[in-house]
């Protein structure tokens, strides 16, 4: 019995080990990377502010509408539809999000951007 736990922990000692350079690449590759000049951080903070004010009516009329489609919900798949709808609605907006930020990011001469890259594990996708 212990020949095979020392034989399954060395292959996961293993596999961690081979993992770790993969997250000192991406480490390297940041802190490579130009750091933003004054002008190009501003030029961001008034692009997120600009987005924030124009996007203030469509977010709240998402807020509404959800709320009213939850205060209508009869049953729980009713319910589910509502999370539905709120979230394809929230990722709508968050890719139009997106692509109003790059148009500054360009304008600004800053790379744009396809995904936000994301550190935490992703969920299993279930059928809602």
């Amino acid at each position: 019995m212990n020949s095979s736990i020392r034989r399954h922990g060395s292959g996961l000692l293993l596999l961690g080990l081979l993992t770790v350079p993969l997250f000192g690449n991406s480490a390297l590759a940041k802190s490579e990377r130009t750091p933003n000049t004054a002008k190009q951080d501003q030029a961001l903070v008034e692009g997120r502010k600009t987005w924030s004010k124009d996007s203030y009516s469509r977010r709240r009329r998402l807020l509404d509408g959800n709320q009213a489609c939850v205060s209508g919900a009869q049953s729980s798949d009713a319910l589910k539809a509502c999370r539905k709808q709120r979230k394809e609605a929230r990722r709508a907006l968050r890719k139009e999000y997106h692509a109003y930020m790059n148009q500054v990011r360009e304008q600004a001469g800053l790379p744009m951007r396809d995904k936000k890259s994301r550190c935490r594990k992703r969920r299993n996708k279930t059928a809602d």
